[in-house]
């Protein structure tokens, strides 16, 4: 929720840089819809050329027609406050750098920011990024536009947990990592990726990263709602594949060039909406390409079926049941198999 002191009249000015801004402590609004030189900031009562207000509840917007060269924040700052719940929007325009929900330069940490692209094109994106504190509980949502580097749903120099990435359209180049603790945890991070989105093709798809090696990587989730093709999957706990209404027999639901190692995931299967067509005997690919062992679970959606087995090293969902089909004979009090891609993975920070 926008902060906004009810002691101050709220002005709004157009710039000759094509910035317009809301005078107030913590809760600024900035627009940038033209030419700007330097960095964009959300927190700024100058037309966002410096980040000279408080670090909270402010929203940077970036429209159609801006051209940012450096990055941009719905708020930055530098020193142990905590930054917390701003936003910055891309619905169009250019960051030459990376754009930032929210981001601290020292020792404070990022909370609840969120950075959301629908159009344009930026460099990376940062739902939160704090340089030595946590950056817990952030967002990155894109429906559209282009990111040429990576996304992050919370980068710590601390943990980075409870972060979140959303996906439904647009195109990443890079790898979308759900949360970074570059001296700490990287646990309870998702990532959620449906509609129609296009990755690079050497996207890493990662749960959680660490940068020490020494801290924990638990509890990240992929929640994969539509077919998608990257390089890899790593560091997931738990993976659920939403089949889409359209899904039919022989359907790929993610398609990746190394193969994904079976160990200790949770694989849980589910209808993205609609329930599909489908019968008896046909089969889904959920991973064309996998290694190591894997023990056959079975999974009950409604009045559909499914095992879960290894066959020429795919992961494939197998219909045992339909409605009208028959079938039988799988036990259907199992809802959830396994696969493994949680071993703990060390990257190094982008900084």
């Amino acid at each position: 929720m926008r902060k906004i002191l009810t002691a101050l009249t709220i002005i709004t000015l157009c710039l000759a840089g094509g910035a317009a801004w809301a005078a107030a402590p913590g809760g600024n609004t900035v627009t940038i819809n033209g030419v700007f030189a330097g960095h964009a900031y959300g927190n700024s009562t100058n037309g966002g050329v410096t980040a000279n207000a408080d670090p909270w509840d402010n929203t940077l917007n970036i429209e159609s027609g801006a051209d940012i060269p450096d990055s941009a924040f719905g708020a930055q700052y530098n020193g142990a406050v905590e930054v917390k719940n701003n936003t910055a929007n891309m619905n169009g325009g250019k960051v030459g750098v990376g754009i930032f929900g929210g981001r601290n330069d020292s020792s404070g940490g990022a909370k609840n920011n969120t950075a959301t692209i629908s159009g344009g094109t930026a460099g990376y994106a940062d739902g939160g990024y704090s340089e030595f504190g946590d950056a817990n509980d952030n967002k990155v949502t894109i429906s559209g536009g282009t990111v040429t580097g990576n996304v992050t749903g919370g980068d710590g120099g601390g943990d980075g947990n409870n972060n979140t990435v959303t996906i439904s359209g647009g195109t990443v180049k890079g790898d979308v990592i759900g949360g970074y603790g570059e001296n700490g945890d990287a646990n309870d991070n998702t990532v959620t990726i449906s509609g129609s989105p296009t990755f690079g093709a050497n996207t890493i798809l990662y749960g959680g990263a660490i940068g020490s090696g020494t801290g924990n990587v638990t509890g990240n989730k992929l929640e994969l709602k539509t077919a998608v093709s990257v390089k890899g999957v790593r560091t997931f706990e738990f993976i659920d594949f939403h089949l889409p209404a359209d899904i039919a027999a022989g359907g790929n639901m993610l398609t990746v060039t190394d193969a994904a190692s079976l160990g200790n995931v949770k694989v849980d299967l589910k209808f993205a909406g609609a329930t599909p067509n489908l019968s008896k005997s046909d089969v889904i690919t959920l991973i064309d390409k996998v290694t190591g062992t894997f023990t056959i679970k079975a999974v009950t959606i409604s009045d559909y079926r499914f095992v879960l087995s290894v066959n020429e090293g795919k992961l494939i969902a197998i219909v045992t049941a339909a409605p009208g089909g028959g079938g039988g004979g799988c036990n259907a009090g199992l809802g959830f198999a396994l696969l493994a891609l949680a071993i703990p993975f060390v990257l190094k920070r982008r900084g």
